[in-house]
């Protein structure tokens, strides 16, 4: 259990590539000149989620990108980039086989932690959160990954808070 907590945090501390989602889940090539914008499709935002928990997630993805799609990302930032150049960070990768959309700023991701393309840690449910009109994985469920490693922080609250993966 101890090697997959690792492999978790391992994970959540490498680098990606941005959504290119603007605050709503709309591409950042929108036109500006559309003023009365509809919100958008729950597929759209399952997409959204979908790209950011694998920004979080991707062994490839820079601290200050997995801190941008992680509800209080910048507080995060310091633990993040401790764990973020090492060779297990960079082997990690995950997969969503699924999103459920709960509320209009809560929903229930399902994800596996992949470890050179082999899984880790299995069928996870964590949360994700809107956040300044980005989806973001939810403080409580990095904090829930932390604590299988073992890792405490104060930024994070008490074992067993809502959030926390179960896996």
């Amino acid at each position: 259990m101890l090697v997959a907590a690792v492999v978790v945090l391992a994970g959540c501390s490498g680098g990606s590539g941005s959504t290119g989602t603007s605050p709503g889940g709309q591409t950042s090539s929108s036109s500006s000149s559309n003023t009365s914008a509809s919100p958008p499709s729950s597929a759209a935002i399952e997409a959204e989620i979908r790209s950011n928990w694998q920004t979080f997630f991707e062994g490839s993805t820079s601290a200050d990108q997995k801190a941008a799609v992680l509800q209080n990302g910048a507080a995060f930032l310091p633990i993040i980039r401790a764990q973020a150049d090492t060779a297990l960070a960079k082997s990690v990768s995950v997969t969503i086989s699924g999103v459920q959309i709960i509320s209009a700023n809560t929903a229930i991701v399902t994800y596996t932690i992949l470890l050179n393309d082999k899984p880790a840690l299995n069928t996870v449910k964590g949360e994700a959160v809107l956040e300044g009109g980005t989806w973001k994985v939810k403080t409580g469920s990095f904090c829930g990954l932390l604590g299988l490693e073992g890792v405490k922080t104060p930024l994070c609250p008490a074992a067993g808070a809502t959030g926390s993966p179960t896996p």
